[in-house]
């Protein structure tokens, strides 16, 4: 009896920080967005979710969005920024797809690439560099955007 009682309070004392890491994760998770434009897309709206450590005094989050847009469509993810003044910059890895009537590039071409945005306040201004990824070939794209958002 007694050794199932020392069990039993090991499971309890055990279950409680388990309990506690359930009732506040890791991340708070944010959503971000914002309009484009430049680059293959022409115009594109940026919709995601930022996640800010909760812990210590976090200087970076993780940041994924998708994209559609009129010339094409990407997805990017990567590391955000954080700060308390709303400026900072984005590094993020980078799919896109163009269809319709592209600013630049190939139609109907999948590029794969990164892309760097510096943020202050509701700007945003990005680069970019796509290699063409699988089959249809073309060229390199070099992009430059300019955005409003969160």
């Amino acid at each position: 009896m007694r050794g199932t009682l020392a069990l039993l309070g090991i499971a309890i004392t055990l279950a409680k920080p388990l309990e506690a890491q359930r009732a506040s994760p890791r991340f708070e998770w944010r959503p971000v967005g914002g309009l484009h434009f430049g680059g293959p897309q022409r115009a594109s709206l940026a919709l995601g979710v930022v996640g800010v450590p909760r812990t210590g005094e976090a200087t970076h989050a993780f940041i994924a969005l998708a994209e559609p847009g009129l010339g094409g469509a990407k997805i990017r993810a990567g590391l955000a920024s954080v700060t308390a003044f709303i400026t900072g910059y984005e590094i993020q890895g980078s799919l896109l797809r163009t269809f319709g009537n592209p600013g630049q590039g190939a139609r109907w071409q999948t590029y794969a690439g990164g892309e760097f945005h510096a943020v202050f306040v509701l700007i945003n201004v990005g680069i970019g560099e796509y290699a063409p990824f699988g089959a249809g070939g073309g060229g390199a794209l070099t992009t430059f955007t300019f955005g409003l958002g969160l």
